[in-house]
């Protein structure tokens, strides 16, 4: 089951039941700067980290990352058809 746990104003991990999954991250990108959210896969180690994208919320950004999870790491009798 997903959940995002707010840190501040502008980051939020997502779970994975006790499994940190991504880090999501509130960062401004470009001229003129848009405010966008970063999204990492949550290793331990910021050098094993990778990123997943930029999104224009967090919802969005823990949706896509969510569903990417999902499918590295879940058997596919458990994927969502949707």
């Amino acid at each position: 089951m997903m959940a995002v746990q707010r840190v501040s104003d502008d980051e939020g991990h997502l779970y994975d039941g006790n499994v940190r999954v991504a880090i999501l991250r509130q960062v401004r990108i470009g001229r003129p700067s848009a405010l966008l959210w970063r999204s990492v896969t949550g290793d331990q180690a910021p050098d094993d980290r990778h990123l997943v994208g930029y999104f224009p919320s967090i919802q969005m950004a823990a949706a896509v990352t969510w569903r990417s999870w999902n499918q590295r790491h879940k058997p596919v009798e458990q994927h969502a058809l949707a």
